[in-house]
C-alpha cells in the first residue's frame, strides 16, 4: 500500500512556518501543506515562494526577509545553511522580542546543537534540533515517511514535537535518552550512506549507459543487492566486498585504469575509491599485506600522474 501522510484525531499542531526554502525546507513545506498547517514561508528567492503558492493548497503568507514577518506560527523551522542559522536566530530575537512567546523554533542541522538557537531561548516557547536522517533531492513529501529523526530539546517539548511528525510515521530518537550520543559519527554515517553513495551511483550509471544496454537493467539489481548485503540487520560487522580488489586481482585493476585514460573524471573516481576500498579491505583482513601494498602502490602512482 502506498505511503500516505495523514493526521489523526489527536493531532494538535495548528500552524507551522519555514524560513529557508532549500531542498529540505521545500519538502517540509509540501508535507505541512498536506496537513493543512503551513502558514508562513520566508525565502529571499521570490520565485520559490511563487512556486510554492502555485503548487500548494495552503493560504500561507510569504515573505522575502525576516523584517517583513507579521505572523508567528506554533512552530517555525529554520532550514537555512548551517552558517546562517545563528544569524537568523539573533535577527528574530532582536526584531520580535515580544511576539515569540508561543512559538517553538527548530533547526535541522545534523552537526549543530541547540547553542546556535540560544538567542531565542528566553523569548520563545522553546528551541529544538530535529534532524531527519534522509536525503532530499526531489522535493517529495513522501521522502519524510518512515524515516529516523533525532531530536534535541527540553523535556516539555518532547510530546509536542513527537505529535508534529507522527503523520510521517517517524522513527524518533531523543538524543538525551541515549547514554552516549556521538553526533559526529551520526552525521558522517549519513554522508557515507547518501552523499558518497550518490557519487558512486552517478559514475556507475554513466558507465552503464555506455554499454548500450538499458542502464536500469544493469544497475538496479546489483546495487540493491550490494546495499542489502551491507544492511545492519543482515551484516553489521562484515565488509561485504566482492570484485577484483577482494580477490587481489591486480592485473584486472591495472587494465581498468588503462581503459579509463581518456575519461579523467571516471579515472579519478576509480583510483580514489579504489584506494579507499583497498584500505578497508586490508583493515578487515580481506586481502593480505602483500596484495595491499601492491594495490596501494598502483593507485598512488596513478593518483600522482592524474593530479600532477
Amino acid at each position: 500500500m502506498p505511503k500516505k501522510i495523514t493526521k489523526s484525531s489527536n493531532y494538535k499542531i495548528k500552524s507551522v512556518g519555514i524560513i529557508g526554502v532549500g531542498k529540505l525546507g521545500a519538502t517540509l513545506c509540501f508535507a505541512f501543506d498536506i496537513l493543512n498547517i503551513l502558514k508562513l514561508v520566508v525565502s529571499r528567492n521570490e520565485k520559490k515562494i511563487s512556486h510554492l503558492q502555485k503548487h500548494t493548497n495552503s493560504n500561507f503568507k510569504g515573505f522575502n526577509s525576516i523584517n517583513e514577518i507579521n505572523v508567528f506560527p506554533n512552530i517555525i523551522f529554520i532550514t537555512v545553511p548551517d552558517a546562517e542559522i545563528k544569524n537568523i536566530a539573533q535577527e528574530l530575537a532582536s526584531k520580535f522580542p515580544e511576539k515569540l512567546s508561543k512559538t517553538i523554533f527548530i533547526h535541522c542541522s545534523g552537526t549543530l546543537g541547540l547553542d546556535v538557537l540560544e538567542p531565542l531561548k528566553d523569548t520563545s516557547e522553546g528551541i529544538a534540533v530535529m534532524h531527519p536522517f534522509q536525503t532530499f533531492f526531489n522535493y517529495d513529501a513522501i521522502d519524510l515517511m518512515e524515516i529516523a529523526w533525532t531530536i534535541e530539546c527540553s523535556e516539555h517539548l518532547k510530546p509536542v514535537l513527537k505529535n508534529m511528525i507522527e503523520p510521517f510515521e517517524a522513527k524518533i530518537t531523543f538524543v538525551d535518552e541515549i547514554r552516549k550520543f556521538d553526533k559526529k559519527s551520526y552525521h558522517l554515517s549519513a554522508i557515507f550512506a547518501s552523499n558518497y553513495l550518490a557519487n558512486t551511483m552517478f559514475i556507475a550509471n554513466k558507465l552503464a549507459v555506455q554499454t548500450g544496454i538499458e542502464a536500469e537493467k544493469l544497475i538496479y539489481p546489483i546495487s540493491t543487492t550490494a546495499i542489502e548485503n551491507s544492511m545492519p540487520e543482515t551484516n553489521l560487522y562484515e565488509f561485504a566486498l566482492t570484485g577484483p580488489i577482494s580477490r587481489g586481482d591486480i592485473d584486472i585493476v591495472a587494465k581498468h585504469i588503462k581503459s579509463l585514460k581518456n575519461d579523467k573524471l571516471t579515472l579519478k573516481n576509480y583510483i580514489l575509491m579504489g584506494l579507499a576500498t583497498t584500505e578497508t579491505a586490508y583493515s578487515e583482513l580481506i586481502i593480505s599485506e602483500n596484495i595491499y601494498l601492491k594495490l596501494r602502490k598502483l593507485f598512488f602512482n596513478e593518483i600522482i600522474k592524474v593530479y600532477s
